[in-house]
């Protein structure tokens, strides 16, 4: 329901957090790009960042790899049809990466 993808940007299904979690990133000035319905059933916000700014998402979330493109980040997508249904995304799909540490809410 959540995905932190680069330093402020975030994927964010705002049905599916609590509000004050909301209002927490608003506060702290994180822009939250809104995945909708239709993509989020299908985890949308389940990404995988490589390095700040660049993700791994699947492809068949046009939307919301438009939206994050807007705002500069550099998306890179992979087919995830068949993989979908045996749930989670990208993320829950890999072990930790070891990498420089990066932002921090």
């Amino acid at each position: 329901m959540f995905g932190y993808v680069d330093d402020g940007v975030s994927v964010i299904y705002p049905p599916g957090v609590p509000y004050e979690f909301i209002e927490y990133l608003r506060s702290i000035g994180i822009n939250m790009i809104e995945v909708p319905p239709e993509e989020a059933r299908w985890l949308a916000c389940n990404t995988l960042a490589v390095e700040p700014g660049k993700i791994i998402l699947p492809q068949e979330f046009p939307k919301t790899i438009r939206a994050l493109e807007k705002e500069d980040v550099d998306v890179i997508g992979i087919p995830w049809e068949e993989t979908k249904f045996l749930g989670g995304g990208p993320h829950c799909s890999t072990f930790p990466l070891i990498r420089e540490p990066g932002p921090q809410l």
